[in-house]
């Protein structure tokens, strides 16, 4: 920061927007480093919407808080609760983008499933774009939702980091300039808990879901909204430590199993049990929903649930990410 003139008072008034996109929330990033800064009072300000914005300004060291659209702005706030209503502009399309296959489908506004196709996951990522795009195109979709394996930009529909399980994977881009209609993207752990979490009989409640596919995936839905990094890192298993070295994902995951590092059948039980026991101590969920080739494999008794949407776990959740936007997610 740059300090030249001489000031009673510095607020926060234009902070996220001298850059294209702004932010949703307030920076309470700039807040802290203001107050560190400048030896005047600073006042936060800027998009603040929500008590703990609030708190967590006057505890980094603002003086005050100016509150305006929040309080004085009713065209604002309308939108903002026209935001939480469902997409009704037409017939949606989802994409489940896996290591193993690709699949499509058309869904209504109701978020009923009318037609689905798949195919082996092409190596080339053009070729997996034409691929998903002419399946779009055919079906007539106004909007579209993709699950996807690796870290995800909501804000922009870019991969920023994957595993090589999908090949050449980081760098593509789910979005209309792709993809030919407007699109909402996610983590396949984000998409399948987002899923789960659009049941009627899960509404208002803390969901969790293990995605045991061709890799580990997991995601937690609270009060409708994603738990996520800052560029759409989902929460993860895959790489935590099962015992001697072996992680979850090298006993679940599909990926390694096929390429013969499996355990035997009572080390993939032990690790599935597991894998729910702590899922269930970190996160508290009220429900934990297992989808995936291998999770749905798990016969014992456990406190997950099975998924109800069976194979098409990505597809019914790229599709609710389409119809039901998650408030911090945007359309591309």
């Amino acid at each position: 920061m740059q300090w030249s003139a001489a000031v009673d008072l510095v607020s926060t008034t234009l902070a996220g927007y001298t850059a294209p996109g702004t932010p949703r929330g307030p920076d309470i990033e700039l807040v802290r480093r203001a107050v560190r800064e400048f030896a005047v009072p600073v006042l936060a300000e800027g998009r603040f919407q929500e008590p703990w914005e609030v708190q967590a300004a006057l505890r980094s060291g603002a003086a005050g808080v100016v509150i305006g659209g929040a309080i004085n702005d009713p065209v604002k706030q309308t939108k903002r609760f026209l935001g939480a209503l469902p997409f009704q502009g037409g017939r949606v399309g989802a994409v489940d983008l896996g290591g193993t296959w690709l699949r499509c489908g058309l869904f209504t506004s109701g978020w009923e499933l009318l037609e689905s196709d798949r195919a082996p996951t092409p190596p080339d990522p053009q070729e997996r774009l034409i691929w998903i795009r002419s399946r779009l195109e055919d079906w007539g979709v106004v909007r579209a939702g993709v699950s996807s394996g690796g870290v995800i930009d909501p804000q922009g529909g870019r991969v920023v980091r994957a595993k090589d399980i999908i090949p050449r994977h980081v760098g593509s881009e789910f979005s209309q300039a792709t993809l030919g209609v407007p699109t909402l993207a996610a983590n396949d752990g984000h998409a399948s808990a987002y899923a789960h979490a659009c049941l009627p009989e899960n509404a208002g409640r803390r969901v969790a879901t293990l995605a045991l596919g061709t890799g580990v995936g997991f995601g937690l839905v609270e009060r409708g909204n994603l738990l996520r990094g800052p560029s759409g890192e989902p929460p993860g298993f895959n790489d935590v430590e099962f015992r001697q070295g072996r992680t979850y994902e090298d006993v679940l995951g599909g990926a390694s199993r096929a390429a013969g590092s499996e355990g035997d059948a009572g080390e993939v039980e032990a690790a599935f049990y597991s894998l729910v026991e702590l899922c269930q101590r970190l996160f508290l969920p009220d429900r934990i929903y297992v989808c995936g080739s291998v999770g749905l494999a798990m016969s014992r008794e456990s406190p997950a649930v099975r998924s109800p949407f069976g194979e098409f776990a990505g597809l019914y959740g790229a599709a609710a990410l389409a119809l039901y936007t998650p408030t911090d997610w945007s359309v591309n």
